[in-house]
């Protein structure tokens, strides 16, 4: 993670950027794309790719684990077209704690 700090109009603010490590998107790119793979499994290549309105070499991406050609809504998309359905759960990590906001105190 890295923490950087700027001066803007009179303010100090503070930046924080997620390192790739902490960074969901990939993980849970690669947890779609596994759900997906697993649902065409025995498929042919272009029997799929009909079926997901997407291109051949899209779905050979997918098998081989290339990600980086596919976004994530384009995976949520995929999978709604094959049956799929998805829901999203956050929950709070008490390790970031720095980003919590405070409540002001009445005066």
């Amino acid at each position: 993670m890295w923490l950087a700090r700027t001066r803007s109009c009179g303010f100090n603010t503070t930046r924080h950027s997620l390192s790739m490590s902490d960074d969901p998107v990939p993980r849970l790119k690669q947890q779609l794309a596994q759900l997906l793979v697993e649902r065409v499994a025995g498929w042919s290549q272009t029997y799929a790719a009909d079926l997901l309105g997407t291109d051949q070499p899209r779905v050979s991406d997918l098998r081989r684990g290339r990600l980086d050609r596919i976004s994530l809504e384009q995976l949520i998309r995929l999978l709604g077209r094959v049956g799929g359905s998805i829901e999203l759960k956050v929950s709070w990590s008490s390790r970031h704690s720095y980003l919590y906001a405070h409540p002001k105190k009445p005066w």
